[in-house]
């Protein structure tokens, strides 16, 4: 059992899973420890997204499932499975991340950081010598508003909005300097903000964006959303303007992904930028998540807030709602790989992503 996955039932890795078995007969799921079964919610993917029934039939058969606990050295597992499951890999697909924005910065470390350094210390001792697809993120990137992002190892000079975009960066270092240090092959996939018009189900992963909407709903304190005396939420802006965002339905990223591991020359670290070739203004984002929660936004300059101001946002969607910089993508067509179709992402399949108006 070669290829091994980790992340499998969030919203890009069971995308991920479903592409996998299509190339390969059987997979390793590294999954949490003590949490729910995997199979079972891959399953229950699979006949959401209208899978073929003999595929959703014999997907148990094909799937085996590991629980590992990422912040322990070893895993979790005993010396015999540690061994057994390194010895078995010749692949990870290592997708598991903490993705909250409000997530205290020892906590998500423990996942984004030290869990991907546990990780690797598992490939390390594997006698296939096991290479690894890294999904990494452009918000690496951290707080560089303009120019173009290279596909190549970033410095830390911009600084960092949250936790996840500095944890997240920790990540890549360790991935780049044990490729170094091992002499092993890494594909590292920096996605952008990934979103989907379905499929939908009880106890579906959320997107992103649906994430947003639901904290617009709700009011969430530590998202710093409260409503104006209006009726609209005010979000403040660094910078002159409101920039850009780059959103990229689902089912190309993993396409895109997939093939690409295909198709790469595997030796030292390659970075691949999978992201829109164009961005989407905020303006058009905000308009959707409007429509959809049944409310107005309005953005404003940072300096308007005052220091007293209670409807001040916090500091990273500030930092966010300023940026409109670009990503370099040529690692994609230099494999030869096109988008299936033109990943165009403009109101109307921004608010079908969100399940419409309110």
């Amino acid at each position: 059992m070669p290829v091994a996955v980790t992340g499998a039932t969030g919203f890009v890795g069971l995308r991920l899973v479903r592409e996998l078995l299509r190339h390969h007969s059987s997979l390793l799921l590294l999954t949490r420890a003590g949490g729910q079964a995997a199979v079972p919610r891959v399953v229950r993917f699979l006949e959401s997204s209208g899978a073929p029934e003999h595929v959703v039939r014999q997907v148990g058969g094909r799937l085996t499932e590991v629980g590992v606990d990422l912040h322990r050295r070893g895993l979790g597992l005993s010396p015999g499975d540690f061994r057994r499951v390194a010895d078995e890999v010749e692949l990870l697909w290592h997708c598991a991340a903490d993705t909250s924005f409000t997530r205290p910065w020892q906590e998500a470390r423990a996942t984004n950081a030290d869990g991907t350094r546990h990780l690797l210390e598992l490939l390390a001792q594997g006698e296939r010598r096991p290479a690894l697809c890294h999904l990494s993120t452009i918000a690496v990137a951290g707080a560089q508003r303009s120019g173009v992002v290279p596909e190549r190892e970033l410095e830390a000079v911009h600084g960092f909005h949250t936790a996840y975009e500095r944890t997240k960066f920790e990540a890549e270092a360790t991935v780049r300097a044990w490729s170094r240090a091992h002499d092993r092959p890494v594909v590292i996939f920096r996605l952008c903000v990934v979103v989907s018009d379905g499929p939908r189900y009880p106890g579906a992963p959320p997107h992103p964006l649906l994430t947003a909407a639901r904290a617009v709903q709700s009011h969430r304190a530590a998202y710093g959303l409260v409503t104006a005396d209006d009726g609209s939420i005010v979000l403040y802006r660094d910078g002159l303007r409101t920039g850009t965002a780059n959103l990229l339905p689902v089912g190309h990223a993993v396409l895109a992904m997939v093939e690409a591991a295909r198709r790469t020359a595997w030796d030292g670290t390659r970075t691949y930028h999978i992201t829109n070739p164009r961005n989407v203004p905020w303006s058009v984002v905000l308009k959707a998540l409007g429509a959809h929660c049944g409310v107005s936004f309005r953005v404003l300059p940072a300096g308007l807030a005052g220091d007293g101001e209670p409807y001040r946002l916090q500091e990273m969607f500030r930092g966010w709602l300023s940026i409109d910089r670009r990503y370099e993508n040529d690692g994609i067509a230099r494999l030869g790989l096109a988008y299936p179709a033109e990943p165009y992402v403009d109101h109307r399949y921004l608010l079908d992503t969100l399940g419409g108006p309110a």
